[in-house]
């Protein structure tokens, strides 16, 4: 198992260039499995639902997912960063 560390605090750590970070360890891993962590996911999900507009999913289902993944508290953050790019 490869370590990645892609260090996100909190609300201000939440952005386009670090989800497309991101993307791009998950990319190079080609499909391999993949453990994403935070102390509650929500941080996860916030960086997955903005990769996922990003991919083209239109805003609700891209919170949609990012709830999925654990997206809670930083849904407003996520929205209006999906809603200004």
């Amino acid at each position: 198992m490869q370590y990645y560390s892609l260090p996100i605090s909190g609300a201000q750590d939440i952005s386009v260039e670090n989800a497309q970070q991101l993307a791009t360890v998950m990319g190079e891993l080609k499909g391999e499995p993949v453990l994403l962590h935070c102390a509650s996911s929500n941080r996860v999900g916030a960086l997955i639902a903005i990769s996922a507009h990003a991919e083209g999913l239109d805003i609700e289902s891209s919170l949609a997912k990012g709830r999925h993944w654990g997206m809670s508290s930083l849904e407003p953050v996520v929205r209006k960063i999906i809603t200004t790019k």
